[in-house]
């Protein structure tokens, strides 16, 4: 009975550009934090939050604050502390649903930026240059920027995956390659008597120079500079107090002072959309407000082709052909772009808004004619009339269709069921990888139960099948509900799982001390499982000496 209480996929779709892509938002996990207790007041406006990509966590700093989530206390926005008072920065690390992971305390001068490398390693930097490599037993690894930044000081910085980019007081870039204490390089600049207006680093993957280039607002135009040179790009219409890049790294989101969005290409050869932001505002259910004096908090990116535009108290989403869908919180969101869609972290809750993958949409669409969606019809009619009978499900009606033995089961369009099947035969394979590749894209249990029974369906209609996607995938989707869950809080898709691979899945669990999940998975996914017991053993040494392993580097 459970499955008739899930809702259909598609309730939490919303169309754009009539009806041509769907967006969708789903709701993740119910925030299992108490802000309040982290010191910068109830509402994640009072903190500096950090989020790591793919399902990562989120941190906080409390006199500075960060969200795999980490989250810190913003030092520049005056708080109602109440009885409780700090004398020391505090970084709080949750994961994804609110759960806490870490606590470090901060003892050096104040906090200037915070982010996450590819190994979630958190990435602490200071005023003075010196920064930081945390793990989460809260041991870590300490740098320095150099003789320059600990002379004039850092202003600003922009931690990648990667590596890092520093302002310094003299108003010159610093770079970072790499965590392996690297000698930072200089990059190009123009001349500057006042920090850039804003400012962001394109990391290497996403630049054809292969190096990490730093685009930013100088007066009303715009500058690129990386290791060799600096290019104004003549951009009239600035100054823009907001840049955004999408996670291909192909385009770019620019917001000027007269609220207006700009989407161009990064080569800024071509404006691809112009849309006057002033004209936004919440449904008309929300009891959230924009006034004309109201600016964005954040711009971010849901996936390469849409943009997010966050406010106080709401979430708007600028769809490819300039049309428009809204979020409400009740609470400030915070936006962590992942590669195929966005997290939206608030105070209360954790959602993901994402472009509705192809497949899904092939097979679930309402009204879709394509030969997945029919063989997804199929399989479940035939599920219908197998409970009806007291039959032997999906297998047992395969069977007997492929016999011709099956009578009286109805498609859209009222034509017999396998009659419909024979008939899409010539694109039955490819049907089949859709309700695959579906089951994959698709969050609940039960719809990913019925996606794989169609694909079940579908091959027994097939001569020649290798087993191994649908093997694949079916061992792929019980590591990701796994991991969902949320006392383990890593909201991974689909997508997300094959850009990282179950190695560095693995080694994310370890650093968290999930060693027996981990170990699980190893041995389900048949990988080898010295590296999680090597890490185990190290943490109960680490535990035994004085101050439980928190050690400096």
């Amino acid at each position: 009975m459970a499955e008739f209480l899930v809702e259909h996929p598609t309730t939490s779709w919303e169309a754009l550009n009539n009806g041509a892509v769907f967006y969708s938002r789903r709701h993740l996990y119910h925030m299992q934090w108490n802000l309040s207790s982290v010191g910068g007041g109830s509402d994640l406006s009072g903190y500096i939050v950090a989020g790591a990509r793919f399902g990562g966590p989120v941190d906080t700093k409390i006199l500075t604050t960060v969200v795999m989530l980490a989250i810190m206390r913003d030092n520049t926005k005056l708080i109602a502390l109440g009885r409780t008072t700090f004398t020391k920065p505090v970084i709080q690390v949750f994961s994804s649903s609110g759960v806490h992971l870490a606590t470090i305390n901060w003892e050096l001068s104040k906090v200037v930026s915070l982010g996450w490398t590819s190994s979630e390693q958190l990435v602490v930097l200071n005023e003075d240059g010196q920064y930081r490599l945390y793990d989460l037993q809260g041991t870590y690894r300490s740098f320095s920027l150099g003789s320059e930044a600990a002379e004039t000081g850092v202003m600003d910085a922009k931690i990648f995956e990667a590596g890092l980019v520093a302002l310094t007081g003299q108003m010159s870039f610093l770079e970072v390659r790499g965590w392996e204490g690297q000698k930072p390089g200089v990059l190009s600049a123009p001349v500057m008597t006042v920090p850039p207006i804003s400012w962001i680093v394109l990391p290497p993957d996403q630049t054809n120079s292969r190096h990490a280039e730093v685009v930013m607002s100088v007066e009303g135009t715009i500058y690129t500079c990386d290791n060799l040179e600096h290019i104004d790009q003549h951009m009239d219409g600035g100054p823009f107090t907001h840049i955004a890049a999408s996670p291909n790294g192909r385009s770019l989101a620019l917001l000027t002072a007269s609220s207006n969005l700009w989407v161009i290409t990064s080569d800024f050869q071509r404006k691809i959309l112009e849309f006057d932001i002033s004209t936004l505002s919440p449904p008309s259910y929300s009891s959230s407000s924009l006034s004309s004096s109201s600016s964005p908090t954040q711009i971010g990116w849901c996936g390469s082709d849409a943009v997010l535009i966050a406010y106080p108290n709401c979430v708007f989403l600028l769809g490819p052909g300039g049309e428009t869908l809204s979020y409400t919180y009740a609470s400030t969101p915070c936006l962590v772009t992942e590669p195929d869609g966005t997290r939206i972290v608030s105070a209360h809750e954790c959602d993901f808004v994402q472009r509705v993958p192809e497949s899904l949409d092939s097979v679930l669409r309402p009204g879709s004619t394509a030969p997945a969606a029919f063989l997804f019809d199929a399989s479940e009619s035939f599920a219908r009339r197998e409970a009806a009978v007291g039959g032997g499900g999906v297998g047992g009606a395969t069977a007997e269709m492929k016999s011709g033995g099956v009578d009286g089961v109805t498609l859209r369009g009222g034509g017999r069921a396998d009659e419909s099947i024979r008939a899409m035969k010539p694109d039955l394979a490819f049907a089949v990888d859709a309700c695959i590749d579906a089951a994959g894209r698709e969050w609940e249990v039960v719809w990913q139960r019925k996606l794989l029974d169609a694909a079940k369906f579908g091959r027994a209609f097939l001569d020649l099948v290798d087993p191994r996607p649908f093997v694949t995938m079916g061992q792929t989707l019980k590591v990701l509900n796994a991991i969902r869950y949320y006392e383990i809080g890593i909201p991974m898709t689909y997508q997300q799982y094959t850009l990282l691979s179950p190695d560095q899945l693995l080694t994310r669990l370890t650093s968290r001390s999930l060693h027996l999940l981990a170990l699980r998975i190893a041995n389900y996914l048949s990988l080898k499982p010295d590296p999680i017991l090597k890490h185990w053993a190290c943490a109960k040494i680490a535990q035994t000496r004085p101050g439980g392993g928190l050690g400096t580097a």
